[in-house]
């Protein structure tokens, strides 16, 4: 889920941005827009980027966790010992 939150992040962004901008008429106002962009779109990017790593570090660390759990169940004998004779028999 924090991987599918994550991709796309800047592109809905400025997308956003965008839709809020155009109906600005007024130059000083779509300017302060121009300049929020500017300065929100670097944080975004890296914020995008940390998110995906994460989301990926997530992920590795729960595959090698069943990976580690499934090996290290091998060794275990089942908790019911067979019994000497069919119990419905």
């Amino acid at each position: 889920m924090l991987a599918e939150a994550m991709v796309g992040l800047t592109d809905t962004f400025e997308a956003m941005l965008e839709d809020i901008r155009s109906p600005a008429a007024e130059a000083p106002v779509r300017s302060g827009y121009d300049k929020f962009r500017e300065d929100t779109s670097v944080f975004l990017g890296e914020l995008q980027n940390h998110g995906l790593q994460l989301a990926d570090n997530i992920q590795s660390g729960a595959s090698a966790a069943a990976k580690n759990d499934y090996e290290s169940s091998e060794g275990f004998d089942d908790p019911w010992p067979g019994l000497s004779r069919d119990v419905n028999g």
